[in-house]
């Protein structure tokens, strides 16, 4: 008759090794999937800016790019004309993440949330001048001069050039 003995202490440790490695593996991985969500949300929001320029120097209308926070912690990437119709919208894929901005001459960080000032909400608002490209005053009769993502721990930031509209990564 065969010898049946079961499962070897050796078996049974050599199996909760793999588990744990595996395990480990792919909380890291998790980890880093987390990290990329600010890095492609400055280079959407860097795209969209880039858009938003070309828009309003070689069209007729004043386009704005717009960054809300829904009432499910997401932010929203929308460009619309100044009356009001969407353009384009894309969801930010910001996992626990923050999007604050500074406005021109004003060393305060604003931080992009459902507040409402005088019954009207505030969000993120930048256009362009049409002649230059430079940044045109928003509809809050604001200038933003920079825009910082953070997520899982990492930060980058957009700092928008007044005259020339131009933009960088930090």
């Amino acid at each position: 008759m065969k010898d049946n003995r079961g499962i070897t202490l050796i078996e049974l440790l050599v199996v909760m090794i793999i588990i744990g490695v595996l395990g480990g593996a792919s909380i890291f991985g998790a980890r880093i999937l987390g990290l990329g969500t600010a890095k492609s949300s400055t280079g959407r929001i860097s795209a969209f800016l880039d858009y938003v320029q070309v828009e309003n120097m070689t069209k007729n209308k004043i386009y704005y790019m717009i960054i809300k926070k829904g009432n499910d912690k997401d932010y929203y990437l929308i460009v619309e004309t100044a009356d009001g119709t969407v353009v384009r919208s894309e969801k930010l894929d910001l996992v626990r993440g923050e999007i604050t901005f500074y406005k021109k001459n004003d060393p305060t960080k604003y931080s992009v949330k459902n507040l409402t000032l005088d019954g009207e909400e505030v969000n993120l608002e930048v256009s362009f001048l049409k002649e230059s490209g430079g940044i045109r005053e928003n509809r809050s009769h604001d200038k933003v001069t920079q825009i910082g993502i953070s997520s899982a721990g990492r930060s980058y930031s957009i700092r928008l050039v007044e005259v020339t509209g131009r933009h960088y990564i930090d």
